[in-house]
């Protein structure tokens, strides 16, 4: 086994050369260099955090291919002033609720 440890970054290769393990993450502790441990539930939350920031970047992404960050306070104050703005306020929900399917979806894979 050949090991490289930079400060952010760990990798593993067989003496063949593949790449067994690469991680950026630092939950792997070595005790010696035959024995290493990987600290599976701080991964697994690390990975949840990166995940839970992909989906909210990408819900936002996708609300600002429609609607700017300036119309978007509009719409929601308005949203009681007229039956016309309550009915904009439905339609902007509406496509707000369908991005969140496409992000979960698209990061998720649900």
């Amino acid at each position: 086994m050949k090991y490289y440890i930079s400060k952010d970054r760990i990798s593993l290769e067989s003496f063949e050369g593949a790449i067994i393990f690469e991680s950026n993450y630092p939950d792997i502790y070595f005790e010696d260099f035959d024995n290493c441990i990987f600290n599976e539930d701080r991964y697994k939350e690390r990975k949840s955090k990166e995940f839970r920031r992909e989906y909210e970047e990408y819900i936002v992404y996708l609300i600002r291919k429609k609607y700017t960050l300036s119309e978007e306070l509009s719409i929601n104050r308005q949203r009681f002033d007229s039956d016309d703005k309550k009915l904009e306020f439905e339609e902007y929900h509406k496509y707000c609720e369908e991005c969140k399917r496409k992000a979960k979806l698209k990061i998720y894979r649900q």
